[in-house]
């Protein structure tokens, strides 16, 4: 379990579309959570992704005939060596909307009939959390097709939840016009996992638009000096397990 863990997540994202204003219309504001669903999932009975794709399709659909606002994005380990799965999918909505949505899926047949058509072909870890974003551009609703970055840390001894919020605020408003990331979030396991089964107390989530950008936020911290303030947020702050790489596709929009 703590190997898939390492690389889950994706994405504490936002939940977004362009307004018809042209306004970001994101889910929730900068303080507020946002709900994720982890799928890390190992393909059974001889099954491919083909087949996960088929099932999607009919999912989305689902989602659409109830009205659903549900984000759904398709994690492959890329620079995670240890992963321990397949493949993962993401869902991102607002708690109210994750609630409405778990009802009804729970209460159809078709809902049912649906989940049955996952369990002939995989076989999921499964857990919900709430999904804090402390930076973000509206340019990463243009992209369909990221790179984002997850770490697990723990918060070291006498830190509080308020001195390490304070932190991220400093950080993000040093880095937040240079810095190449995106989308930047803050992640708490909610239900699913107990104590010991993930690294970690909370995870960052960190949206790359591709390869190119990640390689500029490593290059700045190997040869100019970015170091130091990991240096001192991993020294002071938290105990964090190290970055993981995945390659995201959005597969609905909400």
């Amino acid at each position: 379990m703590k190997n898939l863990v390492t690389s889950a997540i994706t994405l504490a994202f936002t939940l977004t579309s362009i307004a018809d204003d042209h306004k970001p219309d994101w889910a929730v504001e900068i303080g507020n959570a946002v709900a994720q669903t982890v799928w890390l999932c190992d393909l059974i009975n001889g099954s491919t992704m083909e087949d996960v794709t088929r099932i999607d399709k009919r999912l989305h659909k689902y989602l659409d005939t109830h009205q659903l606002r549900i984000k759904r994005d398709i994690i492959l380990p890329s620079l995670d060596t240890y992963s321990g799965y397949d493949y993962g999918a993401l869902e991102w909505a607002t708690w109210d909307e994750w609630g409405r949505a778990q009802d009804i899926f729970s209460t159809t047949e078709e809902g049912q009939a649906i989940a049955a058509a996952y369990g002939e072909i995989e076989k999921c870890n499964r857990w919900e959390a709430s999904v804090y974003p402390i930076m973000r551009d509206a340019s990463v609703m243009q992209d369909a097709n990221t790179v984002a970055t997850v770490n697990w840390c723990k918060r070291r001894p006498g830190v509080s939840n308020d001195q390490l919020i304070s932190k991220h605020s400093e950080i993000v408003s040093r880095i937040k016009d240079t810095h190449p990331a995106v989308w930047w979030g803050v992640a708490y396991p909610e239900l699913g996992v107990q104590q010991g089964q993930v690294p970690g107390n909370f995870y960052h989530y960190m949206i790359y638009p591709d390869y190119k950008a990640l390689a500029k936020a490593k290059n700045s911290q190997a040869n100019k000096e970015g170091w130091r303030s990991l240096e001192d947020y991993y020294t002071s702050y938290a105990d964090c397990a190290g970055q993981v790489a995945v390659d995201v596709e959005t597969v609905r929009w909400r």
